[in-house]
């Protein structure tokens, strides 16, 4: 189940776009098209979502499950043994990443103050403290 599941999230990868998909050379690793919930529960009026015919677009959350899940799919593969599988599936998850940050980061941090945005990529692997604070805490940064 969790192989199909995996499957599942990487046959719907890419841009709905076809314009933004044919220039993103990081397209397959976007989370946009089929069924994904992401972070549904931010309130509305914080929400960037973009919307696409009567579907809301949420490619920054999904992109970043894409990434956490392809992370631990691929640790569960090679607790297996799947060598092949264990490939795949971290291919994905450094795409995601990848995917994410010039997506969203766009350099090192997010530019908002909105917790969501700012967590997400600590709490999913996306980039580590450092990378995000860049070298310095967080209450320096916030009194600068």
């Amino acid at each position: 189940m969790m192989k199909s599941f995996a499957e599942f999230m990487i046959k719907n990868t890419g841009h709905k776009d076809k314009k933004t998909a044919k220039a993103d050379p990081l397209n397959k690793y976007v989370y946009e098209k089929g069924m994904h919930l992401g972070e549904r529960l931010e309130p509305e009026e914080f929400n960037e979502a973009v919307t696409a015919g009567t579907k809301t677009l949420r490619k920054e959350e999904a992109t970043a499950y894409l990434h956490y899940s392809m992370e631990y799919m691929a640790k569960a593969a090679a607790a297996l043994g799947y060598k092949d599988d264990e490939a795949r599936y971290k291919e994905y998850a450094d795409g995601a990443s990848k995917a994410y940050s010039a997506l969203i980061l766009k350099g090192t941090a997010p530019d908002t103050d909105r917790s969501a945005k700012l967590v997400r990529p600590l709490a999913m692997g996306i980039r580590s403290e450092e990378e995000i604070l860049g070298g310095g805490s967080y209450e320096r940064r916030r009194s600068i």
